[in-house]
């Protein structure tokens, strides 16, 4: 193949968006081509575009260093680093090459701010990629999505309602995200229909019909519609693990043989969809779980006759025949979840009661506060001062379950007080998942925003209050309740806010359930 063929070749690939076949014929190709900085972006775009992003990563930064392709090889590894979430090492690439940022530049920048909760930089960095380019779309998607974050959803819709008079996809699913951070769902529904009926293979109103139908308890078209999760950029990890699996994934049509259910997303999720195991553990012939390595100790309790794995051991293709994402079980066996049943785990094995600090008062309670959820870090967590009356009882003893370091907010508080707020304690409540476990063991209740910790108690049956956004930053899974207390975990009571960035009706209403408690 000469030259110009071979330019040709990718050039054609490149029109059809064959990155596999890019892929390949520039590797083929590459070492009569060492120093062509334009084929070496174009590998590591390829690879980007493919998620295999650690390989991608290394030819920019090579290109980077030799200060080729600069600005667009740092746009490309922030991408990459955004879709691992490496959120501050990709705004650290953007800040320390660029010294003068396009708008794309701003435009990423802000995407990053507010992908790690920071919404306010966030909007300064859309406006002043609006400020180079006043029509710049992206940005004023971004921006308006980020007023219906911060609450302003008047300004949001202004910024869309421009768009009025035309059909474009991408600003009616603003619209309809905008809708639905307001509580707006049936108008969000029939905006995101119009969507689909025009092109029904948009993902993300897909997606967001899936959350909707998820949230009034459609299960059935919720878990279909569900599937459109793969193309969403939040779910890049699923798709860097089915890039390393190459076993076909089972559906109903094919054998309870041996099968590799995967976990999807954060903690809180493995663990609450692990409903469906409760369904399947005894279909198949063989069950391997794969998981975050540091829930790999509380699947063992959970299920201790299935194999568990951690996704830095994912094991041999001939270690099974089939394999499925947790969350794809839902489309399959949603009707068999039992969500009104608490299941008893035997925890003396894995339990260091020596690590569990003596009780000295009749009532223990168990406090986390904080929800590290990027977006919705804001609308979910609260301020430790909100719990101040409560903790100022000398009647109860509380223990700290927060994951995040709060030292300073710990230390205001108790000077305000003058008193130790909580009981010491060695475990270390993000890695250590069965010491965490332990601690809340210990108490007698629960009381948490909706985070990760909320999910472990939930599934271990330990009586728990949940504090809960009215609707922006309400996940859909705590609206399927019964009573106030949640259909997945029927341990925990539900407190939910009743206006929007109004939580004086939860303090009152924990302050009645400690009472009753007491």
């Amino acid at each position: 193949m000469n030259t110009k063929t071979f330019f040709n070749e990718l050039e054609a690939k490149l029109k059809e968006k064959n990155f596999i076949e890019i892929e390949k014929i520039i590797k083929f190709k590459i070492k009569n081509f060492e120093n062509d900085e334009n084929l070496k972006f174009l590998l590591g775009l390829s690879l980007l575009q493919q998620n295999k992003f650690a390989e991608a990563d290394l030819h920019f930064k090579e290109l980077i260093y030799k200060d080729q392709k600069k600005i667009e090889s740092c746009y490309h590894l922030a991408r990459s680093m955004r879709a691992q979430r490496k959120f501050n090492e990709a705004i650290e690439v953007l800040e320390l090459n660029i010294s003068k940022p396009n708008k794309l530049i701003l435009s990423l920048l802000g995407n990053l701010n507010r992908d790690k909760g920071d919404l306010i930089k966030a909007k300064k960095y859309f406006i002043n990629s609006l400020k180079l380019d006043e029509n710049f779309i992206e940005s004023e998607i971004s921006l308006a999505m980020t007023y219906a974050d911060l609450g302003n959803f008047s300004e949001a819709k202004n910024l869309v309602n421009k768009y009025s008079d035309t059909f474009d996809e991408r600003i009616m699913n603003c619209l309809a995200y905008i809708l639905m951070e307001e509580g707006e769902n049936l108008q969000a529904r029939d905006v995101l229909q119009k969507i689909i009926k025009n092109n029904n293979q948009n993902k993300v109103a897909d997606y967001n019909l899936a959350i909707i139908d998820l949230s009034n308890q459609n299960f059935e078209e919720g878990w279909r519609r569900n599937e459109s999760r793969f193309y969403m950029n939040s779910f890049n990890f699923s798709n860097r693990v089915l890039n390393t699996i190459s076993k076909p994934r089972w559906d109903l049509k094919k054998p309870y043989s041996r099968i590799l259910v995967w976990g999807e997303q954060g903690i809180g999720d493995q663990i609450l969809f692990s409903n469906f195991l409760d369904v399947i553990q005894d279909k198949f012939e063989k069950i391997i779980i794969c998981v975050t390595k540091k829930l790999v100790p509380i699947f063992e309790i959970m299920y201790p006759n299935l194999e568990i794995t951690s996704f830095e051991k994912i094991p041999h293709d001939d270690k099974y025949d089939y394999h499925i994402p947790l969350l794809s079980l839902g489309l399959y066996f949603h009707e068999k979840v039992n969500l009104n049943s608490a299941y008893e785990y035997n925890l003396s094995h894995k339990i260091n009661p020596n690590l569990i600090p003596k009780k000295n008062k009749k009532f223990r309670f168990g406090l986390s506060w904080v929800s590290k959820s990027g977006v919705l870090t804001n609308k979910k967590s609260l301020d430790l001062k909100f719990f101040k009356d409560i903790l100022s009882n000398d009647d109860y003893e509380f223990v700290n379950l927060q994951y995040t370091d709060q030292l300073n907010e710990i230390n205001q508080l108790e000077e305000q007080l003058n008193k130790k707020i909580f009981i010491d304690h060695n475990i270390d409540c993000f890695n250590d998942m069965v010491g965490l476990l332990s601690l809340m063991k210990s108490c007698d209740c629960i009381i948490s925003v909706s985070n990760s910790s909320t999910h472990l108690a939930g599934k271990f049956g330990i009586k728990t209050i949940l504090l809960l956004p009215y609707r922006s930053g309400n996940l859909w899974y705590w609206y399927n309740s019964r009573n106030n207390f949640s259909s997945w975990y029927p341990s925990i009571k539900l407190l939910r806010q009743k206006k929007d960035l109004n939580w004086e009706s939860v303090l009152h209403g924990l302050k009645e359930e400690i009472q009753n408690i007491t």
